[in-house]
């Protein structure tokens, strides 16, 4: 199998037969072997009548296939569930509000045969209804992307830059298992999470910079992001860098820079919960047995008293001692 198509679905009734469809309208895949994923996440609308109707008469070249979860546990879980089922060579996430363009997966899949084994194939995203909403985020040339690399130097450069999001992409099987890349399950933003994680461990990418946009990106009302208060935001990053907190293997100024916006943040809140979160958060930074001297020292920083400090002081210090 070449590639597996990933498509969680909760309560998204009103799009998820464009999705579906989207999926089944694929052209130019006659030399492509594809099996969709549908896994069913224990929603409470009709969204799974939606999809057996929808794939009941297909006959096409892709096979589906419906997962179902025995109880509801998230986007990440969803997705977690598809990785272990899926025997792709590739993975493809696609969330079941959005829906792809026709030749999505033979654009994508080009890349593949002409760069074997990439880590990464990033395709180009749209928002809709609004195609202009947001166009700068996801247009790769602005943020330096090429149409392949595989010098580390430059993906880590850029890497950070790129959109935080794991739809849209044609992902490597063998390396996402190989380093550990599955999803943080419990939190919002697990995307980020995932895009950190990838952060020492990429070693090529290709981009789809002049082609047609493979991916729909939709903006709905009561879309989790949009849900997400600040507090519920800043809580699931608390818990994405502890947890990252544990696993990363590369310290470097990109992923430094991070941290210490995390531990501004934290230190400078007043309430007890925030200290709290910073002292846990420090500690378990400075347990890290692949953080360098130097970046030990810049965490250290960390212990003065809050009037100490100031983030310009933090970042001088981190210019000065970590590469």
């Amino acid at each position: 199998m070449d590639i597996s198509i990933i498509i969680p679905v909760y309560n998204v009734e009103q799009y998820v037969q464009e999705c579906i469809e989207s999926v089944i309208a694929q052209k130019n895949i006659d030399d492509i072997e594809i099996e969709c994923l549908v896994v069913d996440d224990c929603g409470s609308d009709k969204s799974m009548d939606i999809v057996t109707k929808a794939i009941s008469t297909y006959q096409g070249r892709i096979n589906f296939h419906i997962i179902t979860r025995k109880t509801n546990g998230g986007l990440s879980a969803a997705r977690n569930s598809g990785i272990e089922k899926a025997s792709g060579k590739y993975l493809y996430f696609l969330d079941s509000d959005d829906y792809i363009s026709e030749v999505c997966i033979s654009t994508l899949w080009g890349y593949v045969k002409k760069y074997p084994d990439v880590n990464i194939v990033y395709g180009r995203t749209v928002c809709v209804p609004d195609s202009t909403h947001m166009d700068g985020y996801f247009d790769f040339r602005l943020k330096g992307g090429e149409y392949y690399s595989s010098d580390v130097s430059k993906i880590r450069a850029t890497h950070f830059d790129f959109p935080a999001t794991a739809w849209n992409k044609l992902i490597n099987t063998s390396w996402v298992k190989k380093n550990g890349l599955m999803f943080l399950e419990g939190v919002y933003h697990e995307d980020e999470h995932w895009h950190m994680a990838a952060y020492g461990c990429i070693h090529s990418y290709a981009c789809a910079l002049d082609e047609f946009p493979t991916y729909m990106y939709r903006q709905r009302e009561g879309s989790i992001i949009n849900q997400s208060t600040l507090k519920k935001r800043q809580a699931a990053f608390y818990e994405i860098y502890l947890d990252l907190s544990k696993k990363i293997l590369f310290w470097d100024r990109r992923i430094c820079r991070k941290y210490c916006d995390m531990l501004l943040w934290l230190k400078g809140m007043p309430d007890e919960n925030a200290k709290t979160k910073f002292n846990s958060l420090l500690s378990f930074v400075l347990e890290n047995r692949n953080l360098s001297m130097r970046a030990r020292l810049l965490f250290r920083y960390f212990r003065l008293p809050v009037s100490a400090i100031k983030g310009k002081i933090a970042y001088l210090i981190l210019d000065c001692i970590v590469r």
